[in-house]
């Protein structure tokens, strides 16, 4: 039970970055690409989105992060993000052709969007406690 709550935390930011990854699988499909591409694209990004989502909840649960602050959880996703996107590229994709450091650089700031996006949906998403 103790372990329960305290992962608990963890819930909505694990459930987005898994949606977020989906997504861009189906971005893949859309695209073109065959569905095996699709779904291994998906597969690798979702999880470790997922994965980066359940870690920043648990730094919210924590109260190392306050629920609301802009700033500490852009700076977390500067650089889960483009770990994340550096994952699901080196297993599924083809997009670093200028090379990794530009590929980084690029997903940084890419990052930033995704940071807000996160922010909004997980304050909608999560329980409040009083």
């Amino acid at each position: 039970m103790a372990i329960r709550h305290s992962l608990e935390p963890a819930l909505p930011g694990a459930a987005i970055g898994a949606v977020a990854g989906v997504a861009a699988g189906g971005l893949t499909l859309l695209a073109g690409q065959p569905l095996g591409r699709a779904a291994l694209s998906a597969l690798a990004l979702a999880v470790p989105l997922a994965l980066c989502g359940g870690a920043y909840g648990l730094l919210i649960g924590r109260w190392l992060f306050r629920p609301g602050a802009f700033a500490p959880v852009a700076l977390f996703w500067m650089v889960a993000f483009p770990m994340s996107r550096l994952i699901q590229e080196s297993l599924a994709g083809v997009g670093m052709r200028d090379g990794v450091l530009s590929f980084l650089a690029y997903q940084a700031m890419v990052s930033v969007g995704f940071a807000i996006g996160f922010v909004w949906l997980h304050e909608r998403l999560t329980v409040r406690r009083r």
